[in-house]
């Protein structure tokens, strides 16, 4: 027995080292806090093409213009409805079937294909001015997506990538000046303010030392 066991760890390493060098290497999370993604279609409901995509951020910037050899699509996670105070939701999938470049940390990076990032829009309504054209909607939204980088002489790395920002839409009917479309339009994370951070510890000190004096007071309390 105590010649296996040396044979299997042996055995189990190997493994695990094959493991390792076949799997993606986990990346550090990478924030958006500036940029743009815009989308476009032809009518409401069909699936809509990117025209525009710039994300930037701490060791991030990632550009495409989308032209005839690099293309993008956008699904809504609902139809909208284009009527004067109607719910909408601009949340949707970004796909790209291409691989996209990027640049990580200053080094050339590639992002494999299928690109999928996913927009999470608050619940909004259709502010319209007529009755065929100049609906809009407007909402907060996050983004959270995995893409599979591939550093310029590295092997691939899983990369979380997040954001946060404001999706404004112009859902009006496809006329000849303009098509509907939204701008995904990425800003800086807020932050709470010095006064703010020192209530929430403040608060979480007094409730930490409520629940010690409560446990204390338990203990010693006479049966």
């Amino acid at each position: 027995m105590s010649r296996v066991r040396p044979v299997l760890v042996s055995l189990s390493c190997l493994a695990g080292a094959l493991t390792w060098c076949a799997s993606p290497a986990l990346a550090d999370t990478l924030r958006v806090t500036s940029g743009v993604i815009a989308v476009g279609g032809l009518q409401i409901g069909s699936q809509w093409s990117a025209h525009e995509m710039w994300l930037e951020g701490p060791g991030l910037l990632m550009q495409s213009g989308f032209d005839e050899d690099e293309f993008a699509f956008f699904d809504f996670a609902s139809v909208p409805m284009l009527r004067r105070g109607a719910p909408v939701d601009l949340s949707g999938v970004f796909r790209s079937p291409n691989p996209l470049g990027a640049f990580v940390n200053n080094s050339l990076a590639l992002a494999s294909a299928p690109v999928m990032l996913q927009f999470h829009a608050s619940p909004t309504r259709l502010t319209c001015s007529g009755f065929s054209t100049g609906c809009t909607a407007t909402a907060p939204f996050t983004l959270d997506a995995e893409l599979t980088l591939t550093l310029d002489g590295g092997r691939p790395s899983i990369m979380h990538l997040v954001g946060a920002g404001t999706a404004v839409g112009d859902l009006s009917p496809l006329s000849f000046e303009a098509f509907p479309n939204i701008r995904y339009n990425f800003e800086p994370a807020a932050t709470p303010e010095p006064s703010t951070l020192s209530l929430i510890t403040t608060i979480g000190l007094v409730s930490g030392a409520r629940g010690f004096l409560r446990r204390r007071a338990a203990r010693v309390r006479p049966k």
